[in-house]
């Protein structure tokens, strides 16, 4: 809380030291306010001071000291900032007196400069900004801020703190009051909110203040698989169905961002159906050749989507797809031709020889008869 400033005050009227005083003054007193008695406290009289021509001298291009040798008193000559003063100054008071030669001494005055609070913390900059890992734990540190005060002890001790009210940034950030540090609290969710401003206010001791803002990005990582949503789907085909007949609409979701939020999707080979494209997130599942319910009368298609992030995430669904039949085969008898040997006066309705037929179709489409 103080500076001390040497006044050197000479007075030509002896050649020795006569030794050391001292005061305190606060600093940014106004003109013309009270230093110290320096008559009395030296036992000098006002009047040899006075026939003297008692004055005070610096070297510094400014005088904030005078003296008033009507009175014997050191006033404050110019408003005294402590924290523009050198640490040393050296006037000098003089006198002469009425002898030849004229005699001189010197007095060594030390004068106690103490700090008032006249300013405010300053901020180094005026908006921080910081990034941060969605999902990183609890106590990482984001950024931090820096304010400085240039008054001198307790009233340059800043004390940091968050200003925000409206929102929820006090429950994810808190800042270092003695550091200024800023550390997460809470989680971060980078799909849920992207960014951040923090406001932060520097107080010191008197209650002076300022603030600034702190823009906090948060960056994704690769922590959503896609989401596969079943839009329509048909459970039975056709074994007519034409290729490019569509079966399933498809639509597919990632909330990461950049690669991360790209998605390719696809089915198993060898199977007769394909995904195309249609739209943004939306795919449709396709016939890609003609089916044969007499081949393949139920299928299982598995849809496996993967994001571009590293790692990849990925999920599947599988469908399944019953083929219906149409009657597009003919009964096929067992033998194109059949012999039998019939003996005569047989009973009517007597068994003679039995043919099969097969038909590769269903149900009703695979009866038949003679």
């Amino acid at each position: 809380m103080r500076r001390q400033v040497l006044l050197f005050v000479l007075f030509l009227s002896c050649s020795s030291v006569f030794g050391q005083v001292s005061y305190s003054v606060p600093e940014e007193m106004s003109t013309g306010s009270l230093v110290g008695n320096i008559a009395q406290d030296l036992g000098l009289d006002v009047e040899r001071l006075k026939s003297g021509n008692g004055r005070v001298y610096s070297g510094d291009s400014r005088e904030y000291i005078e003296l008033n040798a009507e009175r014997g008193l050191l006033l404050v000559r110019e408003r005294i900032d402590r924290e523009a003063l050198c640490p040393e100054t050296t006037p000098l008071l003089t006198a002469v007196d009425g002898g030849e030669p004229h005699m001189s001494g010197t007095m060594q005055i030390l004068i106690t400069v103490l700090d008032v609070n006249d300013n405010a913390p300053v901020f180094t900059q005026k908006t921080y900004k910081g990034t941060v890992t969605e999902n990183s734990p609890k106590g990482t540190t984001v950024t931090s801020v820096t304010a400085t005060d240039a008054d001198h002890g307790l009233n340059s001790k800043i004390t940091y703190s968050i200003t925000n009210t409206l929102d929820d940034v006090r429950q994810i950030f808190e800042v270092n009051e003695k550091n200024g540090e800023m550390r997460l609290i809470g989680g971060l969710d980078y799909e849920k909110k992207k960014h951040f401003q923090i406001n932060v206010r520097a107080r010191d001791n008197g209650g002076l203040t300022d603030s600034c803002k702190i823009i906090v990005e948060v960056v994704d990582i690769n922590d959503n698989e896609p989401t596969i949503k079943i839009m329509s789907k048909s459970a039975v085909i056709s074994e007519s169905a034409i290729p490019d007949t569509v079966v399933t609409m498809i639509n597919i979701q990632d909330p990461d961002s950049g690669e991360n939020g790209k998605v390719q999707c696809s089915v198993h080979d060898h199977i007769p159906f394909i995904l195309k494209t249609t739209s943004n997130n939306f795919y449709s599942l396709v016939t890609d050749s003609e089916l044969d319910r007499e081949r393949a009368s139920e299928y299982n298609i598995t849809v496996s989507c993967s994001d571009e992030g590293v790692p990849s995430l990925s999920s599947s669904v599988t469908l399944t797809l019953q083929i219906s039949d149409v009657n597009d085969n003919a009964p096929v008898f067992d033998k194109s031709s059949y012999e039998a040997c019939i003996v005569e006066n047989n009973t009517p309705g007597l068994s003679i020889f039995t043919v099969k037929a097969t038909d590769a179709d269903w149900n009703q489409n695979a009866r038949h008869s003679l």
